[in-house]
């Protein structure tokens, strides 16, 4: 019986990031006008499932995703815009599934607001239901849903210290296969760093994500599906150079609720045309 439950909480979880992408240096920077090529290439695992108590529900879950995005962005002023293609591969070993493929591109554009002491950046994001889907499958790379996603992000620079700070609200709308709609998801995320050198610079990561089941539209979430929560810490390491931009980010799930726990990896290239 227990197992039959478990399936049942993995089956409507399985929709869900395995983990959130965490704030990088200079996300919210306001970068000098002209177009930009960035890539991000992660790679996260996860062998436990956790239970509402955060103690650990199921071991040897066997959660992989590999994952390269594309990402294109234009700054023209006080505005900038983005787009992202992800494609990857995902596994789930309790299952013996695996899938991979395009994944849920997004398109987002913000504005940056006129202070002039602190960077600011309201955005809007929408995700597309371009992934891979099969109704038939446990495991799939898209989630065949739109999302709505209004961010903020923050940048402060103070002689070698560097704030980054990420405020995120994913509205998650209805599966038209499902006929329910996942979780909204909340995210609050902050990278502190110090720069040693002037091509160098560590940092710490931290990223808090708390799901809800509040809908505006009428839609219905799954029944079987259950809130969720996670802490997670690492750190980011950015490296200039002068072509291009390169960081590295690692991410432990230190806490979760009703979700997977296990490690994020994560090296992002920026280029400017």
């Amino acid at each position: 019986m227990k197992r039959l439950l478990m399936m049942g909480l993995l089956s409507a979880t399985l929709g869900i990031p395995s983990a959130a992408e965490a704030v990088n240096f200079y996300d919210g920077v306001r970068a000098l006008e002209g177009l930009y090529f960035l890539n991000y290439v992660s790679y996260y695992t996860a062998d436990e499932v956790t239970d509402d108590k955060g103690d650990t529900a199921l071991d040897g879950y066997g959660f992989k995703k590999v994952q390269e995005m594309v990402r294109f962005s234009y700054y023209a002023g006080r505005w900038c815009f983005h787009a992202f293609i992800p494609f990857g591969y995902k596994e789930v070993k309790f299952y013996g599934e695996d899938t991979w493929g395009l994944g849920d591109s997004n398109l987002g554009a913000g504005r940056f607001l006129p202070v002039k002491a602190v960077d600011i950046v309201p955005m809007l994001f929408v995700k597309f239901p371009t992934g891979r889907y099969d109704r038939d499958r446990k495991v799939n790379y898209g989630d065949h849903q739109y999302d709505i996603k209004p961010s903020i992000f923050l940048h402060k620079t103070l002689g070698p210290w560097t704030v980054d700070m990420a405020l995120k609200y994913f509205y998650r709308l209805v599966n038209p296969v499902t006929h329910r709609a996942p979780h909204n998801e909340f995210y609050a995320e902050g990278l502190f760093g110090y720069e040693f050198w002037n091509f160098v610079k560590p940092g710490l990561s931290l990223n808090w994500m708390k799901s809800g089941d509040d809908k505006y539209f009428g839609e219905e979430t799954g029944r079987e599906a259950k809130t969720r929560e996670s802490f997670s810490v690492g750190s980011d390491v950015y490296f200039r150079f002068n072509m291009v931009k390169l960081s590295f980010t690692y991410l432990y799930d230190a806490y979760a609720e009703n979700t997977v726990r296990g490690h994020y990896a994560q090296m992002k290239t920026v280029y400017k045309f």
